[in-house]
């Protein structure tokens, strides 16, 4: 009884062993038809490296068109930012230029309108210079007349506060008496030949000058010292004479003023 039990268990467990082997026959048939077909060889190439990827040919001449045109765009776009850089560079010269001009005509105007309120008064100046010179003209006559040597004595008292208050307003008096002469704040009217006094000296002051601030309006008309004519020369007998001096014709004048014009200009 117990061999057809064993025998008959044998013949149960053939069948049981062939499914199982026709179930893992199956299996990896299914996996060979999966790997050969498109989408498992796709999903495969997915997952593989740089060496063993390949690209169809119209695939590289797509990629290969795509790198032309990102090429081509690269150099547009550095043409573009080479251009913006250069108009850039122009604004920036453009507004350093106009920004200085500015600066230059703010500076420019605001030294003329220091000056101007520097020099405001200086026409009304000029138009008083000629009835001031002649207070001092009359004002020196009167001195030398004894009758009317009071009456000089306040009007120079009144000379006094007009002078002050001309300088207030920075008028300044050129009296240049034993200096020598300039011919920036002088002018020579005549020429006296001397030995008391060095040449180009100024003897005698005819007229007193004015400035306002550092600006001459009206220069001091002096007489100016010349070395005596020696033997050979002038006729001396012809020359008029002022004590130990000799005058010296008014034409000869012309060399010495002359420096004064050519600073003027």
């Amino acid at each position: 009884m117990s061999e057809e039990n064993t025998e008959k268990k044998e013949v149960d467990k053939q069948p049981v062993e062939g499914a199982v082997a026709d179930a893992t026959t199956s299996d990896e048939q299914a996996e060979g038809l999966l790997k050969e077909s498109p989408a498992g060889r796709k999903k495969k190439r997915g997952f593989l490296g740089p060496k063993d990827l390949h690209l169809s040919r119209k695939e590289l001449k797509e990629l290969q068109k795509n790198l032309e045109e990102a090429g081509a765009r690269v150099e547009q776009l550095e043409k573009e930012l080479a251009e913006k850089s250069a108009k850039a560079d122009e604004h920036y010269d453009n507004y350093v230029r106009l920004h200085a001009e500015t600066e230059n005509y703010r500076k420019r105007m605001q030294r003329e309108v220091a000056e101007s309120i520097k020099y405001a008064t200086e026409s009304l100046i000029i138009d008083i210079l000629p009835a001031l010179n002649n207070f001092e003209t009359a004002l020196i006559a009167a001195e030398k007349v004894p009758e009317t040597k009071n009456f000089a004595i306040g009007m120079e008292m009144v000379l006094k506060q007009l002078m002050d208050v001309l300088k207030a307003k920075g008028v300044e008096q050129i009296a240049p008496e034993n200096e020598s002469f300039d011919p920036s704040i002088h002018i020579a009217i005549d020429k006296v030949e001397t030995d008391e006094y060095p040449e180009d000296h100024i003897v005698e002051v005819i007229q007193k000058g004015y400035k306002l601030h550092d600006r001459v309006v009206q220069p001091a008309s002096v007489k100016v010292a010349a070395a005596p004519a020696r033997s050979g020369g002038k006729d001396e007998s012809k020359v008029p004479k002022e004590g130990n001096s000799v005058k010296v014709p008014v034409e000869d004048l012309d060399e010495l003023n002359k420096d004064k014009d050519n600073n003027e200009k």
